[in-house]
């Protein structure tokens, strides 16, 4: 694949940056560094590009993710967790390669979710209510929602020794 050049850019997580597929073929590579073990998304979002394609490359050149369609319409979009730190690369095309137009290039680090501990002397009699803490890593402009739900275990048996629930929050 031909390239009008080995880097467009370095991305910043959280940034958008504006790009352009110049003629048939072209191939725009953004550099980022990403943590092993931590969870990204990628977009990329025709302006006048109709049907972008994204990748997300090694150091090496080894293509480890790529979408055509994923996002809304004909965007590409993508989530993806490094198995080594290091830098590596966004690329965006047509799909097919057999178009031009501008585009916007996103990435970004996806949030996680932790929760408490909770414990509670068992007792023979009446219920004790266990509150457990959802926390939220970062700030996401998507919504977020978590199912949550209990299970039996080699020593707690639904309906004795708790009431079954399964809701989302």
């Amino acid at each position: 694949i031909i390239n009008s050049g080995p880097i467009a850019g370095v991305m910043t997580l959280g940034a958008a940056q504006n790009g352009s597929i110049d003629f048939n073929g072209d191939v725009n590579e953004y550099s980022l560094y990403l943590i092993a073990g931590v969870t990204y998304g990628f977009s990329i979002t025709g302006s006048s590009l109709l049907d972008p394609y994204l990748e997300i490359l090694k150091a090496g050149g080894q293509v480890v993710v790529s979408n055509d369609d994923g996002g809304i319409g004909l965007n590409a979009h993508v989530t993806y967790t490094p198995d080594i730190s290091g830098t590596h690369y966004i690329a965006a095309r047509a799909s097919g390669n057999n178009a031009t137009g501008s585009y916007i290039v996103r990435a970004w680090q996806l949030p996680t979710i932790s929760i408490s501990d909770a414990t509670v002397v068992e007792g023979n009699a009446g219920t004790t209510n266990l509150v457990f803490t959802l926390t939220l890593s970062t700030l996401s402009s998507d919504s977020v929602t978590v199912a949550v739900g209990t299970t039996a275990t080699s020593t707690a048996t639904s309906g004795i020794d708790f009431i079954a629930a399964l809701a989302s929050v």
